[in-house]
């Protein structure tokens, strides 16, 4: 409001609209942002590092919230583990000689 008051009791280009008028500076910065990208001091480019800081960088629970569950092992992944080591079951044999007529037993474990 300021600028457009002294357009009216000014010079234009002089009292109003120069080059370090606030319009004009605006107005540049945002054409400058738009053909050339944002600077490291543009309020956005600032806002965004902000809630980078706030959620604790990429692999805080916020922006990597798998990581919960933890890994491959972890008892959510991998809840076999709670039960301890794996059982095996065996399988008992029997085998026959012809020739001797004795009997054998033996067992075999599966994993």
């Amino acid at each position: 409001m300021r600028e457009l008051t002294k357009c009216f009791t000014g010079e234009i280009g002089k009292d109003c609209f120069g080059p370090n008028n606030t319009i004009v500076k605006t107005l540049n910065n945002a054409y400058s942002d738009l053909t050339q990208g944002p600077g490291e001091n543009n309020e956005i480019v600032k806002a965004i590092r902000a809630v980078e800081e706030i959620t604790g960088g990429p692999n805080s629970v916020i922006n990597n919230p798998g990581q919960i569950w933890g890994g491959d092992n972890s008892v959510f992944n991998n809840p076999k583990q709670i039960l301890g080591a794996t059982t095996r079951s065996s399988t008992t044999h029997l085998s026959w000689n012809r020739e001797t007529g004795v009997s054998s037993r033996w067992k075999s474990s599966a994993s």
